[in-house]
């Protein structure tokens, strides 16, 4: 049974095979309203119709897995697939709720669909709080963009880093002419303060939930790698959730979305532009990489105490290892190449030529 799952409703397809073909006969069973009293009635339905053993797909969407542990509690199968594995028709512009039914029904019977992995309810309530704390974190970054702004627009600029003790004392100590904008910076302040407190607690709830967490020893063998601590590895196992489902590596990254992209035919290949991490599912959204991880500063710069060697440089020239008439190399003609004249490659009145250095520029 192939359903197409909205908020409101679910359009409903039956596939069955005819007797002892290959031949596979869809049927529409109307539209129900999402509600699990509605669910139960469909299936009894169907069921006194066609047997008691029987088989359910929907995609993944905003409803969640609320339909498939409702099938695991009535004692049914049912297979929850990803959008982008569902094999779809280049030339197909139709796209309707009964025709997505029908589709689904009939490629789970031949076998075409891959399920995705479900979540159970612990693993579920765990993944909000993680996401709840990083909505807060979204909210101070914001706060804290907003009153910079305005401490700027005013002329108030703070020499040091920001966000340290010393900055957050530098703010209480503002003093504005006008008095709206004095309780303009208190009230930014309170309210930056209040979503700091929350996040706080927040992170201690979350460290007391997962004590009793089915996957906390995971979370402890990850804390043991470098940049790993207590809530980057809450984070990554609430998101990924069971590892051992991962067959390889490559697949765990093609998981992530951060596997390379190629696109080649007939022995011709077209350069991608790199891939972008999945959504929500992706570690790399809900977790920072962890700065001993991190590749270190690259520094850039000109200077002229060991300029790179042409490749025409001449044989007496130091560094050369053997010239072209030793090595046996000769033009078309059969005679021994001549080495062209060598040639610094920075004009003769750059500072490398006058023996001063460039300044160097960073990346920093």
């Amino acid at each position: 049974m192939g359903l197409d799952v909205h908020k409101d409703t679910i359009a409903v397809a039956v596939a069955h095979r005819i007797f002892q073909t290959d031949i596979v006969e869809v049927a529409d069973r109307g539209s129900i309203a999402n509600r699990g009293s509605s669910i139960e009635r469909l299936i009894e339905a169907v069921a006194a119709e066609n047997g008691s053993a029987l088989h359910f797909v929907y995609e993944v969407g905003p409803c969640g897995f609320v339909i498939w542990r409702q099938m695991q509690r009535l004692g049914h199968s049912c297979m929850v697939v990803a959008p982008s594995l569902i094999p779809k028709k280049s030339g197909d512009r139709v796209k309707t709720d009964r025709r997505d039914a029908r589709e689904l029904a009939c490629l789970s019977k031949l076998g075409y669909l891959v399920p995705v992995w479900g979540s159970n309810e612990t693993q579920e309530a765990i993944r909000d709080l993680v996401r709840l704390r990083q909505d807060l974190k979204v909210v101070i970054m914001q706060q804290r963009q907003r009153l910079n702004h305005f401490l700027m627009r005013h002329g108030h600029v703070y020499a040091r880093r920001n966000w340290t003790q010393g900055h957050r004392v530098w703010l209480k100590d503002l003093k504005f002419p006008q008095p709206a904008q004095q309780l303009a910076l208190a009230s930014s302040l309170d309210t930056l303060a209040d979503v700091e407190r929350r996040l706080t607690e927040l992170e201690d709830d979350l460290k007391q939930q997962v004590q009793t967490w089915e996957w906390y020893p995971l979370v402890q063998s990850l804390r043991a790698l470098r940049g790993i601590d207590l809530i980057t590895a809450v984070t990554v196992v609430a998101e990924v959730g069971d590892l051992r489902r991962f067959r390889s590596p490559a697949q765990f990254m093609a998981y992530l979305g951060i596997t390379p992209s190629e696109s080649s035919s007939a022995g011709a290949v077209k350069p991608e532009a790199s891939p972008r991490p999945a959504m929500a599912s992706s570690v790399g959204r809900w977790s920072r990489v962890p700065g001993p991880i991190a590749s270190p500063r690259v520094r850039v710069g000109i200077c002229n105490e060991r300029p790179p060697r042409p490749r025409n440089t001449p044989d007496n020239a130091p560094g050369r290892r053997r010239n072209d008439s030793a090595a046996g190399i000769r033009s078309s003609s059969g005679e021994a190449r001549t080495p062209r004249p060598w040639s610094p490659p920075w004009p003769a009145n750059s500072p490398a030529s006058s023996g001063t250095s460039a300044a160097t520029n960073s990346i920093d």
